[in-house]
C-alpha cells in the first residue's frame, strides 16, 4: 500500500529499474530474469501479473 502522496513516485522508480532487467540467458550473471520455457512458465507468470494489478 502507498499512499497517494507518493504513488507515482514510487511507480516511476520502480519503472526505470525494471527498465534495467537483463532478461536473457539464465546462466549469464548479469542475467536477472530467463526465459520462460513452457507453457505452465508462461502461465504462472501471467497469473502473478493479473495479481499484481488487481491489488
Amino acid at each position: 500500500l502507498l499512499h497517494e502522496t507518493i504513488y507515482q513516485t514510487v511507480l516511476d522508480q520502480l519503472v526505470e529499474a525494471y527498465k534495467q532487467v537483463k532478461v536473457g540467458d539464465p546462466l549469464e550473471k548479469a542475467t536477472l530474469l530467463g526465459p520462460l520455457h513452457t507453457p505452465a512458465s508462461k502461465v504462472n507468470f501471467e497469473k502473478g501479473i493479473d495479481i499484481i494489478k488487481s491489488q
